[in-house]
């Protein structure tokens, strides 16, 4: 099975989830820019979490599916256009070989998430036009006289609210907070943070109100990871995303929680956020609250997907 491109999207790409255990070799784990979102549309599908996604941007790609499959849309969109029918995010959908898909311009959030099931095989690079996606062979569910295009089951969608926040992102202080005046720490939770233009997926340049500091002119590079909030000379942050470097130079004043890094790849270029320190204790609660709400859902998609198919 495969799908095409039939319209080139911006930076659009196959992505896996990180891949960790690596970067004291120099390599960055890499994967979808909101875990989230990937792996809630893996569910949908009955895919296993590391399921290779198509990771778009808007405008997305306009796609034709070249064979009958299940497939699901995750993250920045609500809804899409298959051939004349519209059809919602977050629900798994049977379609028609030869169908085409279009993402409606209207967003809240800055990526989509496309699942097939079975997963697609990886490539590297940005996808262009007339590129054919292949598909992992897999025979989980049976397609055949299900027909015309239909969602599962009426209304079934699922509930990824709890997963994102607004306006505030939770970070815990890093190893060189200390550059910070106590009036700068005290006063940092009331700045407003600016996604800038030059922000990409190696990490978002955050533009505010400059931050005094007095940084160590014989910092060493360290380790950083994703989340790790940067420090510049100017005064200025930058959040480390999905394809940060290994090392940096930088003070780490800070690191983005987990629980919020998806919340934060969602958010568009322009839109701005505040800051809340909180304990790493409280961060480890909040991780391991949000891998039980994606272990609930993905349980939940897997039996329903299993009663829905067992009726065909």
């Amino acid at each position: 099975m495969s799908i095409q491109i039939l319209k080139a999207g911006i930076l659009d790409s196959l992505q896996g989830l990180p891949v960790t255990g690596k970067q004291h070799q120099g390599f960055s784990p890499g994967g979808s820019m909101d875990v989230v979102a990937h792996s809630v549309a893996n569910a949908l599908v009955g895919n296993k979490r590391e399921a290779i996604v198509l990771e778009m941007h808007i405008p997305a790609a306009v796609i034709v599916f070249n064979k009958e499959t299940l497939f699901t849309f995750t993250g920045a969109v609500t809804s899409a256009t298959l051939d004349n029918e519209t059809v919602n995010s977050n629900q798994p959908i049977i379609v028609n070989a030869g169908s085409k898909l279009t993402f409606n311009t209207g967003t809240n959030g800055a990526r989509i998430y496309l699942a097939v099931q079975g997963g697609f095989v990886f490539t590297k690079g940005r996808l262009q036009k007339n590129d054919v996606l292949l598909t992992v062979q897999s025979f989980n569910y049976h397609f055949e006289g299900v027909g015309q295009l239909h969602a599962l089951t009426t209304g079934w969608t699922a509930q990824t609210v709890e997963f994102y926040r607004c306006n505030i992102i939770r970070c815990i202080q890093g190893p060189n907070f200390n550059v910070l005046s106590k009036k700068e720490i005290e006063q940092l939770e009331n700045k407003r943070f600016e996604i800038d233009l030059q922000s990409n997926r190696m990490g978002f340049r955050l533009k505010s109100d400059p931050i005094c500091h007095t940084i160590t002119p014989e910092l060493l590079s360290t380790a950083v990871t994703r989340g790790t909030l940067q420090l510049t000379p100017a005064g200025q942050l930058i959040v480390l995303m999905a394809d940060h470097q290994t090392t940096g130079g930088y003070p780490r004043i800070g690191t983005v929680i987990g629980a919020d890094m998806a919340s934060l790849a969602q958010m568009p270029i322009g839109s701005s956020f505040g800051i809340k320190w909180i304990d790493i204790q409280e961060a480890e609660r909040l991780l391991l609250q949000q891998e039980t709400n994606l272990q609930q859902l993905e349980n939940a998609c897997k039996f329903r997907l299993q009663e829905y198919f067992s009726e065909k």
